[in-house]
């Protein structure tokens, strides 16, 4: 018979496992959106594109705010599901959560602030050069944000993952290929920060995660194997 708190594990993981998915989804719109928008290497065609399509834009940086708090979500709904394993471990891997969704947000704010540049670009008063520099600035920004968010997404990641590994909630084979892709994150992220590391090379480093993080996300929407608790010593149920 199930008790309460098997059942609050159950419903942790499966808030994490939508949470998965709707972060996975709003990153696609995002990138989709941008795609869509941006010229690259021309500021004032980009303005240009907004200002016509400033709904789309909103959408697109809203996007991100909502990725941000469902990845603070991701966070609470690992820890709950996995602190009767390593209440420690598992607060650590909340504490990176969380701290990577404050970082996406603070990209949500810079996109937002660059809506009221490219709304007034044409009576601006800048030169060539300066709106050059603008958008240099705009990408540097967000680019070194998405490397150090990733950087901690890496570092919560690895400690959820470790702990499905210790504790079997979901297969070996999944929760080993989420802990191997989560810490070949830092690889990526740390590479990309100091050597410039960029291109297939970076994405080769990225895609086990990203792969690992789908196929959990569905298994935890499943519920977990909390008959593995025996094996792992956990105390059934425990929440503490």
């Amino acid at each position: 018979m199930e008790t309460a708190d098997r059942r609050s594990q159950l419903a942790y993981a499966r808030l994490a496992g939508v949470m998965y998915l709707v972060v996975d989804a709003l990153d696609a719109l995002f990138v989709g959106i941008s795609g869509r928008l941006g010229v690259p290497g021309d500021i004032v065609a980009t303005a240009h594109r907004v200002t016509e399509s400033q709904l789309l834009y909103r959408v697109s940086a809203t996007g991100v705010v909502l990725a941000a708090l469902c990845t603070v979500l991701i966070g609470v709904g690992l820890y709950g599901a996995l602190k009767p394993v390593d209440r420690t471990l598992a607060l650590t891997g909340l504490v990176f959560r969380t701290a990577e969704g404050a970082l996406f947000a603070v990209q949500a704010t810079v996109a937002f602030a660059f809506l009221k540049l490219y709304a007034g670009i044409d009576a601006s008063g800048f030169g060539a050069s300066q709106l050059s520099a603008l958008a240099s600035v705009r990408s540097a920004v967000m680019d070194t944000g998405y490397d150090v968010s990733a950087l901690f997404f890496s570092l919560g990641s690895a400690a959820f993952f470790y702990l499905f590994v210790k504790s079997g909630y979901i297969p070996r084979w999944l929760a080993w290929l989420g802990l191997v892709g989560s810490l070949l994150g830092p690889v990526a992220s740390v590479g990309s920060l100091a050597f410039g590391l960029a291109g297939p090379a970076y994405w080769a480093f990225s895609a086990p995660i990203a792969v690992a993080e789908v196929l959990t996300a569905i298994w935890l929407l499943r519920g977990l194997d909390l008959r593995a608790e025996a094996k792992a010593g956990v105390a059934p149920g425990a929440a503490a």
